[in-house]
């Protein structure tokens, strides 16, 4: 969409707007999400491993509320990160997406950092996210923390560009009974049930299950593809608040699904190519376990120990994996200018990839290790005024050596109103068991010698970790009690870069003629980037929100690199200006009007357009415990591309769909 008619259908917007404003300040309902006030004062503890509030955080974080995530009708976690500046979420079929923060987005973005509830998201496998098994029941989600920029001193290597950390409510906070059922045209069928109770004076508990079925997306000619999507997932959630100095907490969940695709894979005979569909079959489970002990008002610690089981099924590749995962952190403040949090960590993991002639790894099976030390110190200079955070996370593992991953940071709160920050970082994306071990045919084509040629990707074992410097600033400000605005500016340096890089043909054992290429690090690059987020509590029944992000991004291949496929793309195939504003406007007391838009710039490397994307959520509430809503998504378009094909698989177009949800309390 060109930018006249972006600005004509903002200027609409904008009327449209007014005109309701007019109506809704004579409403006395105060049933907006998130107020201003509660917003100051929330507690995030991603970027410091303690609870600190929102205003006074040193970082670039941006917190969605469980009301931001209700009210903005989205489904899925990806979707609901759209809403986040500075991150890029692009869908690529009906069950697979593209997230990142801060640059270099791709199928699996290997500087993003996920986790839940303490529980890491990103595969040690393929250095991503694999978005379709990553869920859990909305309802139950309490906030999710997005720290835009490095958080590897305290979460380690891999939070290269930011963190994005879901946390679910406690028990506690989910007592009774709650029951969804939806329907639509996309989204076929969903239902899900939670009930939550107590034991004695001191055990709270849910459980809870949940199943949908997502119907396929389409081709750029409106045909149906072959990328519907189903699950099925339960779980539970156990605290156990012993005494004043004592929690515990044990959960898990276990889920079973498929998630359709069309790929195209390689043949060693004519015509050498084909174009397949497939239902992926995916399975996992988790079980977590966590204590957490106060020593006194000045000193707490926890103690956390997770296994993580998932497996996959491909047509070119089964993977099975296991993680055990130990945490402890301790946050003391042994004088009253400082405040410390220490910890280390330990993980050890298993895989299994039976692979086939186009794609494995060598070996098929292989464990391996990852330990951490971490120590950060929150010194007050001047009090209630001036902080300075410096600290360090050490880590060793089987595939990299020695990362030492440093951080200082500069809190200066002004006044009430005012807060300045800024910070440099500096840390790592380690070496996968993809980087090191994997093997894929990309092509195969006769040779004039008789002989078949291969183009293959090689892993390499000298492939080194991914270094940044990282240079932010921020500014926080309330010029009126309800208007806010958030600003950060940052300056990304990057060494030892992926490339791909040529080797000598050879023969393998089978006749053919092997064209190797390697991965390798030998690309430099430089990002830049502004982020905006500002929130207008317009009155008591409506809110309005928005956010801006700018990107640019230099990148330089190293004289003695003989890569020639990426360069280009690595530079455009980001959007370079991306925008959002939502509006939350309480009609009465039982009615709500929710609109987003979206604005995404094009990506000129992969010829995908820019869009505006507009979500419109209609709510009733016709009794106490009942909840309606009716939610409309990509208003604007009947169908979009978001990303190209990647990996293999073909990338799909987004359809406007339309559901209907019906919520229950009891």
């Amino acid at each position: 969409m060109k930018v006249k008619s972006i600005i004509v259908f903002t200027v609409q917007t904008a009327v449209l707007c007014s005109g309701l404003w007019g109506y809704a300040t004579t409403l006395p309902a105060d049933l907006t999400s998130l107020s201003l006030e509660e917003l100051m004062t929330v507690q995030v503890i991603s970027a410091s491993k303690k609870s600190e509030d929102f205003f006074k955080t040193p970082a670039a974080v941006f917190v969605i509320s469980q009301q931001d995530i209700r009210r903005s009708g989205a489904t899925t976690i990806p979707e609901i990160l759209r809403m986040v500046p500075g991150v890029q979420v692009a869908r690529i079929d009906g069950n697979k997406w593209a997230v990142t923060a801060r640059g270099f987005n791709s199928h699996f973005a290997d500087k993003l950092l996920v986790l839940m509830d303490g529980r890491t998201l990103f595969s040690p496998i393929h250095a991503g996210v694999y978005w379709d098994v990553q869920d859990t029941m909305l309802e139950d989600i309490d906030r999710i923390e997005v720290i835009r920029g490095p958080g590897a001193t305290l979460w380690g290597a891999n939070a290269v560009n930011g963190v994005i950390n879901i946390i679910t409510k406690k028990a506690g906070d989910t007592q009774g009974g709650l029951a969804v059922a939806g329907a639509g045209t996309e989204e076929k069928i969903f239902s899900s049930l939670r009930f939550g109770g107590r034991m004695g004076e001191t055990v709270d508990y849910r459980v809870y299950g949940k199943f949908f079925y997502r119907d396929n997306m389409v081709s750029s000619s409106g045909e149906d593809t072959a990328d519907d999507w189903n699950q099925a997932r339960s779980g539970f959630r156990v605290d156990w608040n012993k005494d004043i100095k004592n929690n515990f907490t044990l959960q898990g969940d276990i889920y079973k699904g498929k998630s359709g695709q069309t790929r195209d894979i390689v043949l060693l005979h004519p015509p050498y190519s084909r174009t397949v569909t497939e239902d992926v079959d995916v399975d996992g489970a988790n079980l977590l376990g966590r204590w957490q002990h106060s020593f006194s008002r000045k000193s707490q610690m926890e103690l956390q120990l997770y296994y993580d089981h998932s497996a996959r099924d491909h047509l070119t590749l089964d993977e099975r994996l296991d993680i055990i995962d130990l945490d402890f952190h301790h946050h003391f403040s042994p004088w009253s200018s400082h405040s410390l949090v220490w910890g280390l960590g330990y993980r050890h993991v298993f895989d299994k990839l039976i692979g086939s002639y186009t794609l494995s790894f060598e070996p098929e099976e292989l464990d391996y290790y990852r330990a951490n030390f971490f120590l950060q110190d929150d010194i007050t200079l001047v009090p209630d005024r001036l902080h300075l955070i410096i600290g360090s996370k050490f880590e060793d593992g089987d595939f990299f050596d020695m990362a030492i991953q440093p951080n200082a940071r500069l809190l200066w709160t002004v006044n009430e109103r005012n807060t300045l920050w800024s910070a440099v970082s500096k840390t790592v994306r380690t070496t996968s068991r993809g980087d090191r071990d994997i093997r894929i045919i990309l092509a195969a084509f006769p040779g004039s010698d008789s002989a078949l040629n291969l183009l293959t990707l090689l892993g390499n074992d000298t492939t080194i970790s991914k270094d940044v410097t990282a240079l932010e600033a921020g500014y926080r400000m309330r010029p009126l009690d309800r208007l806010f605005f958030d600003f950060a500016v940052y300056c990304n340096i990057y060494d030892n870069l992926r490339s791909v890089e040529s080797g000598t043909p050879y023969f393998n054992e089978s006749g053919n003629q092997v064209i190797p290429l390697f991965l390798s690090n030998k690309r430099t690059g430089t990002t830049y980037g502004l982020e905006i987020a500002s929130k207008w509590q317009v009155n008591g029944s409506w809110q309005l929100s928005a956010g801006y992000n700018w990107y640019n991004i230099d990148i330089d291949l190293d004289p003695e690199s003989t890569d020639t496929t990426e360069t280009g793309n690595y530079e455009e195939d980001q959007p370079e200006h991306q925008f959002n504003v939502h509006s939350h406007l309480d009609l009465s007391a039982d009615w709500e009007f929710d609109t987003s838009l979206y604005y995404v710039d094009k990506l000129n490397a992969l010829a995908i357009d820019d869009y505006v994307r507009m979500d419109l959520r209609l709510g009733w509430h016709p009794l106490q415990p009942l909840d309606v809503s009716f939610v409309i998504t990509n208003l604007l378009d009947d169908q979009h591309q978001e990303y190209i094909s990647t990996d293999g698989i073909i990338a799909t177009e987004i359809e406007r769909s339309f559901y209907t949800r019906l919520t229950y309390r009891f």
